[in-house]
């Protein structure tokens, strides 16, 4: 009678969840309006093109040491264009350990609702931690990509941020690759449990076994091309193409298609997108660790990025051109520095303790998302944002740096990826 009760309740439970339509579209004027032509289907990822064999083993590996950041944007709908941070902070033998923050829009809530003082609601502010073990990294067949539905999350038999080695070494190999995943999309979790429910394998449904683990979906990974495809990506703030291999694969919730880089030492999802997420996702700059962490994860490593020398950053602004700079982050639609940033900003702030005598402007810059005054103000606000963490922080002089602000006028990309717009969001340094 237990599992019985337990049964019918699943099945009011999927009822509801079937039925449910998506959350309302959030009123004219709102944040919803202005992210307006990045939350539908219509935008979806690129045909990248082949990578020759020798651009791919060209490619370096990427090493998952702590100070590694992965930032992934995501494309969901009714939600629209927001992004991830992944920063590893502690590797060892049994386990590697991750700290995830993202900022969603105040649309993914579902309302309008405004506060108190009659403005638009919050964004939605996630920070969570997630262990990975070692163990899984090599061999799991499930990627397990949602996080912070805990504090701290650990989801053994899962990986995140990358796939196992051996599920990259099996598609290598042409084999269908048993494997499942996590579906993005909570809407989808109770579709799919209706049609496990209705299906042919209702009868041998086990709720306390099954439900927990309804958001994973089975299905058979196979290479769809024979060679690597290039993924552009910022790579410590360059524009890289780096060597995905490209797999797919089909149930009852449609295609799903993965991009996954193709370094068997780490794996990373670059990119997928399919309905049975409900969304897209493609990482869109990788923050390699420093030397020093990677001499503590690998002696190979440290020979092989050894080198010294000034930073490109201080070169360039030695020959004065102009430096983009990626790995300053910001909150979801305001001026505020997230602590990931402190990485680069305290390499620019040794820059300018370096070279007593130079003088930097700081400008900002937006993709076209939003109206244009919007986008301009908005780009001021965080070039100030960044010249007050540099005096309050690091002792920089003020009067050694001035900001500006050019909105979405000055794009180096185009604004219909999500690549393009990630790389027209950033801070340019020019010195004076």
């Amino acid at each position: 009678m237990r599992r019985r009760g337990l049964l019918l309740l699943a099945l009011m439970l999927v009822a509801g969840g079937v039925c449910t339509a998506d959350p309302p579209p959030t009123p004219t004027g709102s944040l919803a309006d202005r992210l307006k032509g990045v939350q539908s289907a219509d935008n979806p990822l690129p045909d990248w093109q082949p990578m020759s064999a020798a651009a791919a083993a060209a490619t370096h590996e990427i090493f998952l040491a702590p100070g590694l950041v992965v930032v992934t944007a995501i494309n969901q709908a009714s939600v629209g264009d927001y992004e991830s941070l992944k920063q590893i902070d502690r590797v060892d033998s049994k386990s590697v350990h991750l700290q995830y923050s993202a900022t969603l829009p105040a649309s993914a809530q579902g309302t309008d609702a405004a506060d108190a003082a009659g403005g638009a609601k919050p964004p939605i502010k996630q920070k969570c931690g997630r262990t990975l073990d070692a163990a899984d990294l090599k061999n799991a067949h499930a990627y397990g990509e949602l996080f912070c539905e805990s504090p701290e999350d650990h989801k053994p038999g899962t990986t995140a941020i990358s796939i196992s080695t051996e599920v990259l070494t099996q598609l290598r190999g042409g084999q269908d690759v048993p494997f499942k995943y996590q579906l993005f999309n909570a809407f989808k979790v109770f579709e799919h449990l209706g049609r496990i429910l209705t299906g042919p394998g209702a009868l041998m449904f086990d709720p306390k076994r099954d439900l927990k683990d309804a958001q994973m979906i089975p299905c058979g990974l196979h290479r769809v091309e024979a060679g690597d495809l290039a993924v552009p990506v910022l790579l410590n703030d360059q524009p890289t193409f780096l060597p995905a291999l490209h797999a797919a694969c089909e149930n009852t919730e449609g295609k799903v298609d993965f991009y996954f880089l193709d370094h068997p030492g780490n794996p990373i999802v670059l990119a997928w997108q399919g309905d049975a997420m409900g969304g897209r996702l493609q990482v869109i700059k990788i923050q390699e660790a420093s030397l020093e962490s990677q001499r503590k994860v690998s002696a190979a490593a440290a020979a092989s990025a050894a080198g010294g020398g000034r930073s490109a950053l201080e070169k360039s602004l030695q020959d004065k051109k102009a430096v983009d700079v990626y790995g300053i982050y910001f909150d979801f639609n305001s001026a505020t520095v997230k602590p990931e940033s402190d990485v680069v900003l305290r390499q620019i702030a040794d820059v300018l303790h370096d070279h007593p005598d130079w003088k930097l402007t700081i400008a900002g810059h937006t993709d076209n998302i939003g109206a244009a005054d919007f986008n301009m103000d908005l780009s001021k606000r965080r070039a100030a944002a960044v010249k007050d963490a540099l005096v309050s922080r690091y002792g920089i002089d003020g009067g050694r740096l001035s900001t500006t602000g050019y909105g979405a006028s000055r794009p180096v990309a185009s604004n219909d990826t999500l690549e393009g717009r990630a790389r027209n969001r950033r801070v340019e340094l020019q010195r004076q």
